[in-house]
């Protein structure tokens, strides 16, 4: 799930997560591990995407969440987030780059026992095209069994196609290695289904 919730990983405790997409002869791969100090969690993003003849795309982003559990009214708790993000594109020996400042405010809703619902709304800079762009981003996910979570999201940044996804999370060992399997399209882009697979393992110091 690429929506954020109102949490971190806990203090000194770390996770690993990683994914790889296949969509219309284009693969992407993505490591992002993250650690938890005190109410904050600072985490990295490396990805690298190969396209149709010979395009590569190389992206790394620094991100840091604040979420106090006292940040909360009733079922709700909130949280906020900020990233430095940076891209890099090369093909046939020309290269092109972009930069991206970005902030949400985060909020997670448990509307049951295993249902939440997660909404990211902010924005983003785009400093190639001097643009602020909006992000709003919704998810819905449910604890269907203790070992097993479904999830359904909508992703949306100004300017570009909304996300929609589907994915299924099963943790192999409860609480500590999840594998995940997912299902997106780009809304209104033809031939932009994909299917991705990851991971996730969680951890402490």
């Amino acid at each position: 799930m690429s929506t954020d919730d109102a949490g971190t990983v806990g203090h000194l405790h770390y996770q690993i997560e990683g994914w790889r997409e296949a969509a219309n002869n284009q693969h992407s791969t993505t490591l992002a591990p993250a650690v938890g100090l005190g109410d904050f969690e600072i985490g990295l993003e490396f990805s690298k995407t190969r396209a149709p003849e010979g395009l590569l795309m190389r992206d790394h982003a620094l991100a840091l969440k604040w979420a106090p559990a006292s940040l909360s009214l009733g079922p709700v708790r909130f949280a906020a987030k900020a990233w430095h993000a940076r891209s890099r594109e090369s093909f046939e020996g020309e290269h092109a780059s972009n930069q991206e400042n970005g902030a949400i405010a985060v909020a997670t809703w448990t509307l049951a026992e295993t249902i939440s619902a997660h909404l990211n709304l902010g924005l983003a800079r785009n400093r190639e095209a001097l643009r602020n762009e909006r992000v709003a981003n919704l998810a819905l996910s449910w604890a269907a069994h203790p070992r097993a979570t479904l999830f359904a999201e909508v992703l949306h940044q100004q300017y570009a196609p909304s996300t929609q996804a589907t994915g299924l999370r099963f943790w192999a060992v409860p609480d500590q290695f999840a594998l995940d399997l997912t299902a997106s399209r780009e809304a209104g882009v033809k031939g932009s289904r994909s299917i991705g697979l990851g991971f996730g393992w969680y951890g402490d110091f």
